[in-house]
C-alpha cells in the first residue's frame, strides 16, 4: 500500500469539493434556463395607434384622411350607425360620413376618441335655425349722460345750499329773540 501524503490528500478533497462546487454551478444555471424558457412567452408592447368610433347614419361610409400624410381610410357604419376606425396614427384627420358632415378631429397617442355625425348634424341643424328678433333702443351719448349728471349735481348743490341758508336763518332768529 502506498503512503500518501498530507498534501495528496487535501489535493484530492479540493478536487471533490471543486467538482461539487461545478456540479452546483450547472445545476443553477440549468434550473434557471427552465424557468425562463418555461415561463410565459407572452410581452405586452404598447402601441402607438389610435381608434375612431362613434354614429353615422346607417351604412353610410367614413373617411377619415390625415392631414399631414394624406394617407386614408375608409368604414361603412353598421345598420345601427355605429362605426370604428382603429390602428390609426395619431395626428389631425379631416373626417365626413357624406355631404355636409365633414369635420377636423385630432387623435392623440394611444387613444379613442369618439365623434357622433348625427348629433353634431343635429346641432348644425338647430343653429342654422336661429333668428334674432327685438325693439331698436334709443342711443344715447356719453356727452349726453354727462350733461344729465352736470344737471343733477347743480340741483343737488342748490338743494343743500338753500338748505344751509334756511338753517343759518334759524339760527340768527334765535338769537335775535333771546
Amino acid at each position: 500500500m502506498p503512503i500518501r501524503s498530507k498534501q495528496d490528500s487535501c489535493t484530492e478533497r479540493l478536487g471533490v469539493a471543486v467538482h461539487k462546487h461545478q456540479h452546483l454551478l450547472r445545476a443553477t444555471v440549468l434550473a434557471t434556463m427552465a424557468v425562463i424558457l418555461g415561463g410565459p412567452t407572452i410581452v405586452w408592447a404598447q402601441s402607438a395607434e389610435s381608434t375612431l368610433r362613434g354614429h353615422a347614419q346607417p351604412n353610410a361610409v367614413i373617411t377619415a384622411k390625415n392631414v399631414e400624410t394624406g394617407a386614408t381610410r375608409h368604414t361603412t357604419a353598421s345598420n345601427d350607425g355605429s362605426y370604428t376606425l382603429a390602428g390609426l396614427p395619431p395626428g389631425n384627420y379631416h373626417v365626413d360620413a357624406g355631404s355636409g358632415t365633414e369635420a377636423d378631429v385630432t387623435l392623440s397617442v394611444s387613444s379613442t376618441e369618439t365623434y357622433d355625425f348625427v348629433q353634431n348634424a343635429a346641432r348644425k341643424a338647430e343653429l342654422a335655425e336661429v333668428v334674432v328678433s327685438g325693439t331698436r333702443l334709443q342711443e344715447v351719448r356719453t356727452s349726453e349722460v354727462g350733461e344729465a349728471g352736470m344737471r343733477l349735481r347743480k340741483s343737488s348743490l342748490q338743494l343743500h345750499s338753500s338748505m344751509r341758508m334756511s338753517s343759518s336763518l334759524s339760527v340768527s332768529r334765535r338769537r335775535c329773540s333771546a
